[in-house]
């Protein structure tokens, strides 16, 4: 079962670097008509995990807030953000499966070779 879950983000990881794969480096960029928003591997597998649980498309990302945050220079990106939220406490925060993000990692490697 886990390894079907890690099989379908890793296509979903396909899915996204073919839609916001970079020309000149092997980086991936949400790109709007007046913004642009660099996309770090942590935000790629938010991205797969939420298209997987069917919460987004591949056109708009997840309203979370690596998307969303101050450091990016990027303006909120979901217009239902600009409304004030309370954050989550950190009991509420979904623990990161590293063995899930190594294995999108590997299979992203593994289909670029491939497609090479």
């Amino acid at each position: 079962m886990k390894a079907e879950h890690d099989s379908r983000l890793g296509q979903w990881h396909v899915k996204l670097q073919q839609k916001y794969k970079n020309e000149h480096n092997d980086g991936m960029t949400y790109v709007r008509p007046f913004e642009s928003l660099p996309l770090t591997q942590p935000m790629i597998l938010d991205w797969a995990c939420a298209l997987e649980e069917g919460h987004v498309t591949i056109f708009t990302p997840p309203n979370i807030d690596s998307f969303n945050a101050v450091t990016h220079k990027a303006p909120i990106l979901h217009p239902k953000r600009a409304s004030a939220q309370l954050p989550l406490p950190s009991s509420a925060m979904p623990a990161i499966d590293v063995n899930s993000l190594t294995s999108v990692l590997l299979i992203h490697t593994l289909m670029s070779n491939l497609l090479i």
